[in-house]
This record gives C-alpha cells, sequence and structure tokens, in this order.
C-alpha cells in the first residue's frame, strides 16, 4: 500500500509539472478585459491609430481570439515557442494583428503571423500590409509613477542621491529581457515617448486626471512628482535636449508660464537671406496628437478649480524658420499671424465646475533692434471665450471687453481653493454677468 501511495504521488507531481510546462493565458483581443498575467502596453499611430502590446511575465499566451474566434493555437505549432507577444493596430474599424512567437534554442528566430480585420470578419496578412497601415512613427505611452514598461523603453536611475530617472528609446539591439527588437518592430517604424503620464502626481488626487505631456520625445529625465523635466525632442534626422519647466505655484497662487527655459530666437524675416527651409505649423486646440515635433503640449495640469494645458512652440530650431500660420479651434480660425509676428505658446483655462473655457494666445512682434534696448520683439496677448452651452463649438475674441479683469483671474487662480462653495459669492455673481453679456448679440 505504502509503495501504491509513492507511485501515485509521483505520478501526480509528474502531472503537475506537465500542466505547469504547458500552462498558458488566453487572449481575447476585441475584449476590453484581459487576464490579470497579461500586461497591456498602449500607444498611438497615424491619424486616430490606437497601438497596444500583450505579453505575459507570468504563463506564456498560448491561445489568440478575435472576438470569440481563433486566431492563433501556438499549442499546435510544429517548433516550440519560449516566449510570446501580441501587437494590434487598430484605426478605424481595421485592426492589424501582430502574433510574434519566440522560438526555444535560438535567440534571433521568431514565427510572426499576420492578421487583419475590418468587422466583418478576419484574413491573413503581411509585413507589408504592416508598413503601409502603420507608417513610421509610433508613441508609446510612459507612465512616470508605474514599473510596467513597453520593452522598447528603458528605465534608469541616474545616481543613488536623487530620485531622478531617465526613460528612453531603447537604441540597442535587445530588450531588458534579451529579445531581440528587430522581431517586434517593423522595419519603417520610429518609436517615440508620448504621452509621459501622471507627471506632477498627487496620489491624494481624487479627480481622475492626470497630467501628461505630448511629444516627440526619444529621452526624459525627470523626478516623480517634481516640477522640472528634460526632454530630448527628435525631429527628421536630429534631436535636441530641452529644459521643461511646469509652470510654478507661489504662495498658493498659480503662476501659467512659457514652459521652456531655453529663448526663442527671433530675427527680422528681411535680414535673412535664405527662408528656403520655412515650416508653418497650425495649433488646433481641439485636438492633443503629436502632429509636429515643433509643439510640446503640456495637458490636463489641475489647479485649483482648472485645467490649465498650454501648446508650446519648442525651441529646437532657428524660430524664423518654424512659424504658427494660425491658431484654430476645429474648423474657427482664431488667431493668424502677420509678418513678423510670432506665436510663441497657447495657454487653456478650463473651469471643472462651470464649463468656462479661456484660450489665450502669446504673440510677440519682431522689430529692429535700437542700441538702448535688450530685445528685439514686443508682447501681446489674445483672448477668447467659449460660448457656453452651445451644440456648435465656438469662440469670441474678448480682447476689448474686461480683458484685465480677466487676465487678472487667469493668471491668479487660488489653488488652495477646491470646491466652489469656498469661493465668495460676489466674485461667481460677477463672472457670471460678465459671461452673460459677452455672448449676447
Amino acid at each position: 500500500m505504502a509503495i501504491l501511495s509513492k507511485k501515485v504521488l509521483i505520478c501526480a507531481i509528474s502531472i503537475i509539472w506537465y500542466i505547469a510546462a504547458v500552462s498558458g493565458c488566453m487572449l481575447d483581443i476585441f475584449k476590453p478585459v484581459v487576464s490579470p498575467d497579461i500586461i497591456m502596453h498602449s500607444g498611438t499611430y497615424g491619424t486616430n491609430g490606437i497601438y497596444r502590446m500583450f505579453h505575459s511575465y507570468v504563463s506564456m499566451i498560448t491561445n489568440v481570439y478575435y472576438n470569440g474566434n481563433l486566431l492563433k493555437n501556438i499549442r499546435l505549432m510544429d517548433c516550440e515557442p519560449r516566449d510570446v507577444f501580441v501587437q494590434t493596430f487598430q484605426n478605424s474599424s481595421i485592426c492589424l494583428i501582430v502574433i510574434t512567437i519566440m522560438l526555444i534554442g535560438n535567440n534571433d528566430q521568431a514565427v510572426q503571423n499576420y492578421f487583419i480585420t475590418d468587422g466583418s470578419g478576419h484574413r491573413k496578412a503581411s509585413n507589408r500590409l504592416r508598413s503601409m497601415h502603420i507608417g513610421s512613427k509610433v508613441f508609446l505611452n510612459v507612465d512616470v509613477v508605474s514599473d510596467q514598461l513597453h520593452p522598447f523603453v528603458v528605465r534608469e536611475k541616474i545616481n543613488d542621491t536623487t530620485n531622478i530617472f531617465s526613460w528612453s528609446i531603447n537604441a540597442g539591439k535587445l530588450t531588458e529581457d534579451g529579445i531581440p527588437i528587430h522581431l517586434l518592430k517593423g522595419k519603417s517604424e520610429d518609436y517615440y515617448i508620448s504621452p509621459i503620464t501622471n507627471v506632477c502626481y498627487d496620489p491624494l488626487d481624487r479627480s481622475g486626471k492626470m497630467t501628461f505631456i505630448i511629444s516627440h520625445c526619444t529621452n526624459v529625465l525627470y523626478e516623480p512628482g517634481g516640477e522640472s523635466l528634460w526632454l530630448t525632442i527628435s525631429y527628421g534626422i536630429q534631436s535636441k535636449a530641452l529644459s521643461m519647466t511646469i509652470p510654478p505655484v507661489i504662495d498658493g497662487i498659480f503662476r501659467p508660464d512659457y514652459i521652456f527655459s531655453t529663448s526663442l530666437y527671433f530675427q527680422l524675416l528681411w535680414e535673412l537671406s535664405d527662408i528656403s527651409n520655412d515650416i508653418t505649423i497650425d495649433i488646433d486646440i481641439s485636438n492633443i496628437d503629436n502632429v509636429t515635433p515643433d509643439v510640446v503640449i503640456l495637458a490636463n495640469l489641475k489647479r485649483g478649480l482648472w485645467l490649465y494645458t498650454q501648446y508650446a512652440v519648442a525651441p529646437i530650431r532657428h524660430h524664423t524658420y518654424t512659424t504658427v500660420k494660425q491658431v484654430t479651434a476645429g474648423v474657427q480660425t482664431l488667431y493668424v499671424t502677420q509678418d513678423n509676428e510670432y506665436v510663441t505658446h497657447v495657454e487653456i483655462f478650463d473651469h471643472v465646475k462651470h464649463g468656462w473655457r479661456y484660450v489665450l494666445v502669446h504673440i510677440r512682434n519682431v522689430k529692429p533692434l535700437h542700441e538702448k534696448e535688450n530685445r528685439n520683439y514686443t508682447e501681446h496677448k489674445k483672448l477668447y471665450l467659449r460660448y457656453p452651452n452651445r451644440e456648435i463649438v465656438a469662440y469670441k475674441d474678448i480682447n476689448d471687453i474686461w480683458l484685465e479683469e480677466y487676465m487678472d483671474m487667469l493668471y491668479n487662480i487660488d489653488t488652495r481653493i477646491t470646491t466652489c462653495e469656498t469661493i465668495d459669492s460676489d466674485e461667481i455673481i460677477d463672472i457670471a454677468t460678465n459671461q452673460q453679456q459677452l455672448i449676447e448679440p
């Protein structure tokens, strides 16, 4: 009887080992919730494209489904897999699915399966279709307070005396887990870190709003919770490191300011001999996306009862060659620059309770520099108010109506006020009265 019990025990242990060896997790790409063993990394590409990567460090993904339809059963392969990565590129109703299966015995060998879905079903695709569908730029979401990183992103602590970290796009051949990067990315694809989320993270904030930065960034230096960053912006074959500062709070009052410490260099157009490389850009405040490397967006900075967003022209090249032609809000044009005018940044103030939105455009007008002057430009601003409660979003120029009063309100936001009950009732009445007068025909 004892011998039989020992045989049963050995058999049971063998079965457990076998199950552990072949066990895995299932992934249905269509479902919004995946297995807790699977980590999902997200990003964007192209116009409104959504990128995701699925990978498990606990147990290998063994079955891949799309809306209940089996795409791949890894267990039925002739060769022996050691790891599986699943990437999806979703744009409108079309979803490109890339299943990369790493093989045992050869670190540089993998099997890739491509599928495309269009809502009516799925079919096999190819690497060529991947290049056509995705394009070149893919932006990876990096959360500065999370330990979960996309395999293409490397995080390092600068030294033991500070809490400053570096996040960068892996420029090597292998991920930190030893996976060859070329097996996971397309030949024509360039990867960037954007958005950078949970900047100025406050664990006590329950608003659900994350402050984030949108840019063509390949490296960021930051101390989580701090207000200063170094961003390396990539443009073409070049890159430039910029010092960026979150607008400060001084004695409880929010003081908005241009986020870059590097000054923009201005020069009169007629002083230049060659402007053939002129780059014109539009700033559309209805979108927060990676249209151009020349604009960096700081978004959702919560200060008191306001959410603050800034579209800043990045000083990565001679500013004369990078001109903001116009500032728009969807189909509506707010401001068009004139000769020798340059937009440095656009600020947006959203009231979280009442829905008020103010748009402030900062403009510099370049002029000849006289001997006693220390700068060759003058500054002015244009302020716009969004019409409230309208089906069609529209903005009104309010520069000639109570401009100083509204500027004083926007540039003196009390961050200690977190509920409308703490605001003086007369102040609310004055603001509401002015708002109503502004929108009356």
